[in-house]
């Protein structure tokens, strides 16, 4: 048999590990079913989310200009060498604007706006050229008259003007003062300092991290320079302050969790024996569930390794119960009669658990049968492991099979009061019991929002909270994704929905979005508005440039140049302005799995749903709100893990009915259901919204909530060491995750109270399922 538990683990350990990398999927996407459309563009939002998620911004303030430059060239120059950043940008080329300028001066005959194409399109030759004129001879003038003769009409200033206009430079309230960007806000200037990770650095914290150098550096000026004022603004500040925060907590409550489980073990058992095992089977049992889903799945889910840790609770439970027998009972003579006593608890344990994981794969979600699959396979592990190897294990003396049992008596006497109480103290228990578990159900919030999971410090919320007011970018938490076959597909796609949301903009829904067409018309807008101008505009030169007192020879240069023009077309493999590349390289995604795409950003829009309904009217155009999309689908995949959970049990009941009969079986049964919702009853009196990880906290009371009370009903003739048994798998599982409700991430947090309180109440409820103690 021995033999057989080595083969089982190497096989399901070994080929996998060869055959496929430990590859860890945090893809947000992976819960939404495969049938949902947003599934499409996952891959083109994630691609999105790395460029946008990289960046960050520093704005560095002080009343006096002077001071507030100096200090950002100070945090310049210390990170601008970096290898950690894959851009910083503090200084403006001068030059930069002229770039522009010439660009779209050289290309004047494509690139015009709806407003200039609408008038063309209606024969409106008369008021362009009049505009033209007024602006020439207008009393005031800014426009640069050097290229007059070659563009009487002014569309090169026409063009400028609408890209002046429009998108991100409409919006941000900064402008170039001694080459940097400054704004100003209740009187002091800021001026702004901007950067990206590098793909390979993520923004986890640890030691040396650039994030928290900038932050140290930040700091120290603040300290030395009075009335400096800073603001920080970005994922990676977030990201490094999150994680910076998890890994403390994390490690604080190991420690002290971890030092508590061996205290404990050492003080029950008075043996390393026990301890040494239990890490090694636990060990054992997550690396065969973590090998067992590379194989099936070719990657692990982050949701999975949260829903994994119902494994520890579990085979913690198994091997308390094996040792507390190895350890107390004079009347085993080895490892295997230990096996003999606990086998028809443990393997009703594990079946109605596993039959729990079945039901969960029979969902529609990839996401919960891989959780469903990692969890049955450790469990597998677990079993074997506790069933093959322990009984192999050396008994100890029958002198030295004692183990404490005051507090295990404690606990009994007050159990033996408990049911001694009379019918009308019950009554009234349960009648108030039953009004506080209603009350709380009634305030229970079962919604999943994303953004709730996430808490900023006040330092950075307010941080943010300036940095937003200064910059004034307006960026909304959601935005279009368009699709298309090729690069000259998705533009002119994109162009209609910016022809919607321009329609949009003179209702006062949005300021203004940024996008791609805006910068890289399609080829047949380009096309069309060249023919246009052919058409309408250069009947009309001779006496446009008449009027502008210019010749025969200067009409007949603007013809030629017109007709060279005609090869000027703009892609995007163009050579584009270097200051529009980062933006452009931000929304144009490019080509991903052979389907091109690019992204849409509004700016200060409004209501919501305005644009999800005009995506929906549109081949091809997504409305990607990440957050509400996520969180509505972890609800729906929460209410399909509880029934079918709930499902599971029913058949467990049927089970268990053969063995005990039903009433016996119900009384078992009802443990972990009713412990369950009162742990959801409490979670809403504290307000805590009962969402996907109150639920996977809920799973695992279940799992190990029923063990409780087979363990009860099967060694109700031992009830000391089985409630010693019991209280220490208690001890032990609080330990590891109750102990995590005390953390400040909501996720985590919220995990971690739904097990504390209902682990606890399975532990008050399970004696009920046993021969009742007498006094």
């Amino acid at each position: 048999m021995v033999a057989f538990w080595i083969v089982f683990h190497l096989v399901l350990i070994g080929i996998p590990l060869f055959l496929y990398p430990i590859k860890i999927n945090t893809d947000l996407y992976s819960v939404l079913p495969a049938s949902h459309e947003l599934h499409k563009v996952s891959e083109a939002e994630r691609t999105l989310s790395s460029k946008t998620t990289s960046q960050f911004y520093v704005l560095v303030g002080h009343e006096n200009f002077e001071t507030a430059k100096k200090a950002s060239e100070i945090l310049y120059a210390a990170i601008k060498e970096d290898h950690s950043l894959d851009t910083v940008r503090l200084y403006v080329d001068p030059s930069s604007m002229q770039e522009i300028q010439n660009f779209l001066f050289a290309h004047r005959y494509q690139m015009q706006g709806p407003e200039m194409v609408r008038q063309l399109e209606k024969g409106e030759v008369d008021r362009i050229s009049s505009d033209a004129l007024s602006s020439v001879y207008g009393a005031f003038q800014f426009s640069s008259l050097d290229n007059l003769a070659k563009d009487p009409f002014l569309l090169g200033e026409n063009s400028l003007n609408r890209y002046l206009s429009s998108s991100l430079f409409s919006s941000l309230a900064f402008g170039i003062k001694e080459n940097v960007l400054v704004a100003s806000d209740s009187g002091v200037q800021y001026v702004m300092l901007s950067g990206s990770l590098a793909p390979h650095v993520s923004a986890i914290a640890k030691e040396g991290h650039i994030i928290g150098r900038i932050n140290e550096l930040c700091a120290k000026m603040e300290k030395e320079t009075p009335g400096l004022r800073l603001a920080f603004s970005g994922v990676p500040f977030h990201s490094y302050e999150s994680s910076s925060n998890a890994q403390n907590e994390v490690m604080i409550i190991s420690i002290i969790s971890m030092l508590a489980i061996i205290v404990l073990f050492i003080l029950v058992f008075r043996s390393p024996v026990p301890l040494v095992m239990v890490i090694g089977y636990i060990f054992v049992a997550g690396l065969t569930a973590l090998c067992c889903t590379l194989w099936a799945f070719k990657e692990i889910h982050i949701f999975t390794f949260v829903f994994g840790t119902s494994l520890i609770g579990i085979c913690i439970d198994y091997s308390v119960h094996f040792f507390m027998d190895w350890k107390s009972s004079q009347e085993n003579k080895t490892g295997f009669d230990v096996r003999a006593h606990i086998f028809k608890g443990v393997i009703l344990g594990f079946l109605t658990t596993e039959a729990g994981y079945l039901a969960v794969m029979l969902a529609p979600f990839p996401l919960l049968k891989q959780m469903a699959l990692f969890s049955f396979a450790g469990l597998l592990s677990s079993l074997l492991t506790i069933m093959i190897i322990f009984p192999n294990l050396k008994l100890p003396t029958v002198e030295k099979r004692i183990v404490p049992l005051k507090a295990a008596d404690i606990l009994l006497k007050v159990y033996a009061r408990i049911f001694a109480l009379k019918r009308p103290a019950w009554i009234c228990i349960w009648m108030v019991a039953i009004a506080v578990i209603i009350s709380g159900l009634m305030r229970l919030n079962m919604e999943n929002d994303i953004r709730g999971l996430y808490s900023m410090s006040d330092h950075l919320k307010k941080s943010e909270q300036l940095a937003a007011r200064v910059m004034n970018l307006g960026t909304s938490g959601w935005f279009f994704i368009i699709s298309g076959k090729s690069p000259e597909e998705v533009l002119q796609r994109e162009e209609r929905l910016c022809s919607r949301l321009d329609a949009e903009k003179e209702k006062g829904q949005l300021s203004s979005y940024m996008a791609t067409t805006l910068f890289v018309p399609s080829l047949a807008t380009q096309n069309h508005t060249y023919s246009l101008i052919r058409e309408k505009l250069l009947p009309s030169s001779q006496n446009q440039l008449t009027q502008l007192g210019f010749g025969t020879a200067e009409n007949e240069q603007f013809l030629a140049d017109f007709s060279a023009a005609s090869k000027a077309m703009v892609t995007m493999d163009s050579k584009l302005p270097s200051n529009l590349g980062p933006m452009l390289n931000t929304l144009w995604l490019g080509k991903i799995d052979g389907v091109y795409y690019s992204a849409v950003l509004p700016l200060h829009a409004k209501d919501q749903m305005v644009f999800k309904e005009m995506a929906s009217e549109m081949d091809s155009v997504y409305f990607v709100d990440k957050m509400t999309d996520i969180g509505n689908e972890l609800t729906r995949l929460s209410h399909i893990a509880l029934g079918l959970v709930i499902l599971a049990y029913a058949l467990v009941l049927v089970v268990l009915s053969f063995v005990y009969g039903f009433r016996a079986a119900f009384r078992i049964i009802r443990t972990p259901l009713l412990a369950c919702i009162i742990a959801a009853s409490l979670l809403g009196h504290l307000g805590i919204p009962y969402n996907f990880f109150a639920i996977v906290g809920a799973i695992l009371t279940l799992s190990i909530g029923i063990d409780y009370s087979l363990f009860f009903k099967e060694n109700a003739k031992t009830m000391r060491t089985t409630m010693l048994a019991v209280l220490l798998s208690v001890v032990t599982t609080l330990l590891s995750f109750g102990a995590l409700g005390l953390s400040s991430f909501a996720p985590v947090s919220t995990f971690g109270l739904s097990v504390l309180f209902g682990i606890s109440f399975c532990f008050f409820l399970a004696p009920f399922n046993g021969t009742r103690p007498q006094k």
